[in-house]
């Protein structure tokens, strides 16, 4: 079993992060098959990469910074036609409703919303994972906001 030098095992990341990640994915792909398929290849790279990893309280970041990069493969594999399918219906409330509502997004701005909703990350940890400085992450977080705000006006009118 891999271990870092600081004693962390791929079993014990699983474990506390399986779901942030899994939600994190799903918000990326919008579909659960492939955000399972991404959730499962975070922790195959993570076993693969673990001696890099030095410092616990980073961990999250790293992970989440793996499920990104795979997200970004996926959408670079896809015919463009795909990248633009409607999200699946909602079969029980939470991750799905979240998707939809960040469907109104550019990609940078729903990978940001997603980070800090789901993934609970600081303007700092998104801006390591995004490679963006905090201060880009504060402008598009508080637009994108803005625009969350108008699309679920526009919805319930």
């Amino acid at each position: 079993m891999a271990v870092t030098p600081t004693g962390i095992t791929v079993e014990s990341l699983y474990n506390a992060y399986k779901t942030d990640i899994f939600r994190f994915a799903l918000a990326m792909v919008r579909n659960v098959q492939d955000a399972q398929d991404i959730t499962g290849e975070v922790f195959c790279k993570a076993h693969e990469k673990l001696h890099r990893l030095r410092d616990a309280q980073k961990a999250k970041v790293w992970l989440l910074s793996i499920a990104r990069n795979l997200a970004v493969d996926m959408y670079r594999r896809r015919a463009p036609v795909n990248i633009y399918r409607q999200p699946p219906e909602p079969q029980t409330p939470g991750p799905f409703e979240f998707v939809q509502v960040v469907e109104c997004l550019a990609l940078p701005d729903r990978q940001i919303v997603t980070l800090r909703f789901v993934g609970g990350l600081t303007h700092d940890e998104i801006a390591k994972v995004l490679h963006m400085t905090s201060a880009q992450v504060r402008k598009r977080y508080s637009r994108a906001l803005q625009k969350i705000k108008l699309f679920l006006e526009e919805d319930h009118e």
